[in-house]
């Protein structure tokens, strides 16, 4: 599950700074990098949006000028809850952190595109589930992802001034 569903990050073995997406489960600053920067408390864990804080948190450090690096051979030992390894865990933590980024950055999608995204990868999912369990846990990933995008977008239009 973890294999399939989360830890499927890899940058591959050459460390170096890098603006690709980065989880914190395993995250160093030097202190002076940060400048006063901490984590957005709206954001993850306990939030209504589950995720997105470390993007967002990076993202700032990389407007400061900061870099952030791939650093492949730094081992941590990441201890993870029993209850966080199920398929709906996955779900919601995929459509929480996909609502996160909308609230942080906008979607380059529109509603529609984003409902019939979330259509077609459920679909598959369903599909898949019996027969290929990989290709459908990514599928779910995918589902969840657009779902959460699409609610992102519908919260922000009804937040918005008319």
């Amino acid at each position: 599950m973890l294999a399939t569903g989360f830890c499927g990050l890899d940058h591959g073995s050459d460390e170096g700074p890098t603006d690709r997406p980065m989880f914190t489960a395993n995250l160093a600053f030097r202190r002076d990098a940060l400048q006063g920067l901490r984590f957005d408390p709206a954001l993850g864990h306990g939030s209504a949006l589950v995720a997105g804080e470390d993007a967002e948190l990076l993202q700032r450090v990389r407007e400061a000028g900061g870099d952030t690096v791939w650093c492949p051979s730094m081992g941590v030992e990441h201890v993870v809850l029993k209850e966080r390894m199920t398929e709906g865990y996955l779900a919601r933590y995929c459509a929480g952190y996909a609502e996160g980024l909308v609230t942080l950055r906008g979607a380059s999608d529109t509603a529609w595109r984003c409902g019939w995204k979330l259509l077609v990868n459920a679909t598959l999912c369903a599909l898949l589930w019996g027969a290929a369990r990989h290709q459908a846990l990514r599928r779910l990933r995918h589902a969840a992802h657009w779902y959460g995008t699409l609610r992102g977008l519908l919260r922000a239009n009804r937040t918005s001034p008319i």
